[in-house]
Order: C-alpha cells, then structure tokens, then sequence
C-alpha cells in the first residue's frame, strides 16, 4: 500500500514519531530539523531529546506547512567537525495540524527529498493525517510516502479506528524501531484485536475519507455565512 518495505504497529503516532527518530538517530548528539509549528516541536514533550539525546532545530513554517530550504542549508554543520552535532534527519508534517490542515505542494515535496538526498539525510514524515492529504494532491498514498524514508500513519483520526498507528520505512530502520518501542513501553500482548480495526481503517476507511472534507465544507459554507466568521473554503482540509 505505500511502497515501503516493513510496517510495525504502535499505540500511537507521537510514539511512531519518536521510534522513527530514534531509529534514524541511532547515535546520541545526532541532529534533526522540523518545523517550529510542527507536532514533533510542540506538543511530543521534546521526547526524542529527553529518550535519544537528539537535537531538535526548528525552521519556521510557512501557512502551506513548508519550510524555506535554503535557510535550512545554511543551518547545516560540516559533517566531519567535532564541535557539531551530526545532521540525520528532515522532518515534515502532512497535513499540517497546526496550520489549520494545510498540505506542502508536491514540488516542495519533491524538493525536500532532492534536498536530504543532496546531504544524505533522511526524510521523516509525520502524515498521521496522511490520507486526508490525497485528494488535494490528486495522489495515492504510495507516492505521498515516496517522499520520505519513514512514515508514521495515524489510523485512530480521520481513519476511525478507535486507537493505534504505523510506521512504515526500510526494513532495517523498522529493526531498529521495533527495538525502541519495546523500549518505550509500546509492545502490546494480544494487540491483534486493536491491530484489526486499525486494518480495516487502511483498506477500507480510507477509500471514503474524501467523504470528511466534504462534509467539513458543508458545515464551513454554513457557517461562513455568519458576519462574524471568517472562512476561506477554498484552503479547507479536513482536520479530524
């Protein structure tokens, strides 16, 4: 379904953020940068720096979500001086919660990934609203996750499962993370009974997700129609 190698099943989509950073950031003083209005910013209690030892840089996001890549390079240390931590990773949000579910253009995207390729990065995706990205995109999930190295997929918000994530990436990083979430607490006995609503929601909630925005623009246009609400409908993306 997204084109990587090995999935693992977590509680949550702050502990598959976590897992995903700490897998890629095996070593302790390693770097990573996010976006400063970002989910990993806010509001995951700087858990890959209390668990992992990682540093976290913010870039300051734009409304679409994005960040400026050029001022991100010039945050970049020379790899082999000591004085420096160690860049590993790019982390980006798709949709973006705080931006009121905005999604980055595809050539931003595209530009990213061309950006971590040039120094030897790896993409991290948090796109635990993922498939509610699809249709403003006009793409499937497979080629949204081609974007990234690791992906972490919430399948308990707009996917209606009641709780759980993944996170899907390269076999040998999924290794890694399988050990981290024993680490932090997230291995579960008998979790195949919650492992099968979070199932069901990938291959069949997801087919109907559009049904979200639509429904979110029915009651916008309502609403709009109050002189003391302000809605531009043409930017809205559903945020369940």
């Amino acid at each position: 379904m997204t084109g990587k190698e090995k999935a693992l099943y977590l509680p949550s989509t702050t502990m598959s953020n976590l897992c995903a950073i700490l897998g890629t950031c095996w070593e302790r003083g390693s770097e990573i940068f996010v976006g400063d209005k970002s989910h990993i910013a806010l509001y995951e209690q700087g858990n890959v720096s209390q668990m992992g030892g990682v540093l976290v840089r913010t870039v300051p996001n734009n409304e679409d979500g994005s960040f400026d890549l050029d001022y991100l390079e010039t945050l970049i240390h020379p790899v082999d001086d000591p004085h420096f931590p160690r860049a590993r990773a790019v982390c980006i949000e798709v949709t973006h919660n705080m931006m009121g579910g905005s999604v980055p253009s595809l050539e931003w995207l595209s530009k990213v990934r061309a950006f971590a390729d040039k120094w030897n990065l790896r993409v991290h995706m948090d796109g635990a609203r993922a498939f509610n990205a699809l249709g403003q995109l006009g793409i499937g999930i497979k080629e949204l996750c081609s974007y990234a190295d690791s992906v972490s997929i919430c399948t308990s918000k707009g996917l209606a499962a009641p709780v759980g994530g993944i996170l899907v990436s390269d076999a040998e990083t999924i290794k890694k993370c399988h050990r981290v979430r024993k680490a932090v607490g997230g291995g579960m006995r008998q979790a195949g009974i919650i492992a099968a609503a979070s199932l069901h929601a990938l291959t069949k909630m997801s087919k109907r997700i559009h049904e979200d925005t639509e429904n979110a623009k029915k009651l916008a246009e309502v609403v709009a129609k109050f002189d003391f609400v302000d809605i531009d409908i043409s930017k809205l993306v559903c945020l369940v």
